[in-house]
């Protein structure tokens, strides 16, 4: 049986964002109170609006999770539960709602 949590935070900022459309996205992953990955990138494709950058971001994020959980796995520890942290309440409520989801 193993105590640890594993965690991830997200951000991004958009200081180029009414000259170029990109953004900046940071996310960083705890396994319990250690930081295991951290990563800060410029999005390469243009975004025609910030709830499809949102949306982007936590499926990015989303996907590297499921990555990370399963060679956890394979080392023997088990996570049931990963929590994602953002503030980004456009995209919350698309994972929320199936039906608004493609």
């Amino acid at each position: 049986m193993n105590n640890l949590n594993f965690t991830s935070y997200l951000n991004f900022d958009f200081p180029d964002w009414i000259l170029n459309r990109k953004i900046t996205r940071e996310t960083c992953q705890l396994l319990g109170h250690a930081l295991v990955s951290s990563s800060s990138k410029n999005q390469n494709s243009m975004a025609t609006s910030i709830v499809k950058v949102e949306y982007i971001i936590v499926v990015s994020c989303r996907a590297y999770i499921l990555w990370m959980k399963q060679t956890l796995k394979d080392f023997g520890l088990k996570l049931d539960h990963i929590p994602i942290f953002c503030y980004y309440t456009s995209a919350i409520n698309l994972f929320k709602n199936p039906i608004q989801q493609s």
